[in-house]
């Protein structure tokens, strides 16, 4: 067998070779060579994203009891079987640990043994199914804050979290986009969330205090809304300069519920509204920002706001930059 003395060619020419390493082989080149685990640690491969997956896909790092097509290995004291899987020519940018729900502790000890080699940009979480104490979860021991946070996004009926959980996905943890769909009972949220997009699949704990407060660019809802929510008020405190600087669209899907008469518009499809029905725009009166709120007839019925910052007003037609000046005059 032919060796390749790999450790002795320049720190760029080994950073190339390790990058078109299958994330397994890396892993378990770590295991066995002190040397080349050293070499990483000291000259940490760049990685997109790490995300922790329940369950994963795409690339799955597994970290089973028993994976049929690996060796066990020992990382960080703990023995542990590595094998991964991936879609063909799918790019090595981004790893997504898998885990057996009853090893915690192998997926931690993974964990730390990817983060001392890897200089990773963003973290991604997402949780396909119930876990009993997402405080209590290893992850958030290692990210400041995630790219996305998704908390069972898939299913129909929402989890049902302790009001402690609740507020550590609410207050706790830091995240660009957070989609979330969970409950608890007697449980009714008046605070203010922090992140670029919020997708939330269960309304029941959702307050127009909460709406009000919310610091979000983008904002999904789904479900039932409740008696507790009007989004007449809403639109009031916008209109009266009240609550979220950051919105720039506001979108609620509620069911078979709302009419009204259709008017077409570019500048809206541009913005990727829904524009079957359109209400009309409303001002803001402290500064004159402009929103136009569309509404989606049944049977999927919705309520969508879109906010005009003056980065989309720059992207405006012609026709439509004459008709704001002359309302503006007006």
């Amino acid at each position: 067998m032919t060796t390749f003395p790999l450790l002795k060619l320049p720190a760029l020419a080994i950073n190339e070779v390790a990058r078109q390493i299958e994330p397994s082989d890396i892993i378990q080149l770590t295991m066995i060579s002190a040397r080349f685990k050293r070499y990483l640690t000291q000259n940490k491969l760049f990685l997109d994203t790490l995300a922790w997956e329940m369950p994963a896909s795409i690339i799955a790092i597994s970290v089973e009891q028993n994976c049929p097509d690996s060796r066990p290995r020992k990382v960080n004291n703990s023995i542990m079987q590595i094998s991964v899987n991936r879609k063909r020519n799918e790019p090595l940018t981004r790893w997504h640990l898998k885990h057996d729900a009853c090893h915690w502790d192998l997926l931690e000890n993974l964990t730390i043994h990817l983060l001392s080699i890897l200089n990773v940009k963003h973290f991604d979480f997402t949780s396909g199914f119930l876990i009993s104490s997402y405080n209590a979860l290893f992850v958030w021991k290692y990210a400041e804050k995630f790219k996305t946070i998704a908390v069972i996004p898939w299913l129909k009926n929402p989890a049902f979290l302790s009001q402690e959980n609740m507020l550590h996905f609410l207050e706790v943890v830091k995240t660009d986009e957070l989609q979330f769909n969970a409950k608890c009972e007697h449980f009714l949220y008046a605070g203010s969330v922090k992140c670029s997009k919020l997708n939330l699949g269960e309304l029941s704990w959702v307050t127009n205090e909460f709406l009000k407060n919310m610091e979000c660019k983008k904002v999904l809802l789904r479900g039932d809304s409740g008696a507790h929510l009007n989004y007449n008020e809403l639109f009031r405190h916008w209109i009266d300069g009240e609550g979220n600087e950051m919105l720039e669209e506001f979108d609620v899907s509620f069911g078979e519920k709302t009419q009204c008469d259709p008017k077409n518009a570019a500048d809206l499809k541009r913005r990727q509204a829904r524009i079957e029905r359109v209400v009309g725009d409303i001002r803001r009166k402290t500064d004159g920002r402009l929103a136009t709120i569309t509404v989606y007839p049944p049977p999927h019925a919705s309520i969508q706001m879109i906010v005009w910052h003056s980065k989309h007003m720059e992207e405006w037609d012609k026709e439509t930059k004459e008709n704001f000046n002359n309302l503006i005059k007006n």
